[in-house]
């Protein structure tokens, strides 16, 4: 029997302390929507949330959660090509294709 394996389970330092400091070096690279009124940061739940919000923060935009649950990859746990909002909506990451 083949040991699960993840991309995220080999040993590397990591490259933020937390979420709240990914999000705020993340805002710092969207500065160019500052104080926009048309800006709206969307956070998923399972980790998309607290970086959300460090970028609402930062950029005095308004910020929403959408609840939604990982379809993940049989082989590796940890990898989440797509997601389901509790209404159906499909959020996918772009490199992975089509959901």
């Amino acid at each position: 029997m083949r040991k699960e394996t993840s991309m995220f389970s080999r040993h590397r330092p990591a490259l933020y302390h937390d979420r709240r400091e990914a999000g705020r070096k993340l805002a710092q690279l969207l500065s160019a929507y500052k104080d926009r009124p048309d800006v709206i940061v969307l956070g998923l739940t399972r980790g998309g949330v607290p970086v959300a919000h460090e970028v609402s923060e930062s950029l005095h935009a308004a910020f929403d959660a959408l609840i939604v649950r990982k379809l993940g990859v049989p082989a590796q746990s940890e990898l989440a090509p797509c997601c389901l909002h509790l209404r159906l909506y499909r959020v996918y990451r772009k490199e992975y294709g089509v959901c």
